[in-house]
């Protein structure tokens, strides 16, 4: 029984100093670099966002699915703001939500949802109109150009953790105000204290790294109020991020909902 015990505690012994190793390991940085342009934090990216993308595409490819379980998520937000809507039915743009949009989340809380449009790679659009199920391809369209969309006819604009890749965001969101939404949502993206907005790599997605904007928010949410968007809430998304050279006091991942000034 002696034996066995002191068997039995070097085992122990042994998983414990293993347990402390993980904790007081370093965590490896999410981001890295300081770049001032979307080009030069490209030129300094060591495989681009191909590989990524093409497993997400084969993955989503073979899984199709809508009405999923109601989870708390980036998503959650858009069925509680869409119960502020003095509507029936309201109409979204998502994007870049893939396979898993916002839909999901809409049509499992039983939104009165009237049309999702989700903006799509050009590759990748018509490629998942075609597995959408016919009980809901009337509520559900991909597409890679919001000219296919009529005038004013977005309630919501949706950013789902997107925006800090789209180089020209500001030109995009310009553009899409002219659609005259009442709310536009900017979930899950990197705001800073810092003054002006920093291009970083990003390197959580296999053996990619890519261009990600640390967005200034001071200077986010005045651009937004020249074009006519209050800044109605903001709260923080907690996760474990880090990057090599900038403070983690000075960034937080966000969620920032604008609603449309009324004049």
């Amino acid at each position: 029984l002696i034996l066995r015990f002191i068997k039995i505690r070097g085992i122990m012994e042994r998983h414990i100093k293993k347990i402390k190793l993980l904790f007081n390991k370093k965590n490896n940085s999410i981001y890295s670099g300081l770049y001032n342009t979307w080009s030069e934090a490209e030129k300094n990216s060591s495989k681009k966002q191909g590989y990524a993308n093409k497993k997400y595409d084969n993955r989503s490819l073979k899984k199709f699915t809508v009405n999923e379980k109601y989870t708390i998520g980036r998503n959650m937000i858009v069925p509680i703001i869409s119960a502020t809507l003095k509507t029936d039915n309201f109409t979204i743009l998502d994007i870049g939500g893939g396979v898993n949009s916002v839909f999901s989340h809409l049509s499992s809380s039983k939104a009165p949802l009237g049309l999702c449009y989700v903006l799509e790679r050009d590759e990748v659009a018509s490629k998942f109109n075609n597995l959408v199920p016919s009980q809901h391809s009337n509520v559900l369209k991909y597409i890679s150009d919001v000219k296919s969309i009529s005038h004013n006819a977005l309630d919501i604009i949706y950013f789902g953790s997107s925006v800090q890749y789209i180089a020209n965001y500001k030109t995009l969101i310009q553009s899409l105000i002219e659609f005259n939404p009442k709310y536009i949502i900017f979930s899950e993206s990197i705001f800073t204290e810092i003054p002006n907005d920093i291009w970083v790599l990003q390197q959580n997605m296999g053996s990619d790294t890519f261009p990600n904007l640390f967005i200034s928010e001071k200077k986010f949410i005045y651009f937004m109020k020249k074009n006519g968007y209050t800044c109605d809430l903001n709260f923080c998304i907690p996760g474990d991020h880090s990057h090599d050279q900038i403070d983690r006091k000075q960034y937080e991942c966000k969620t920032l909902i604008f609603v449309k000034k009324i004049l």
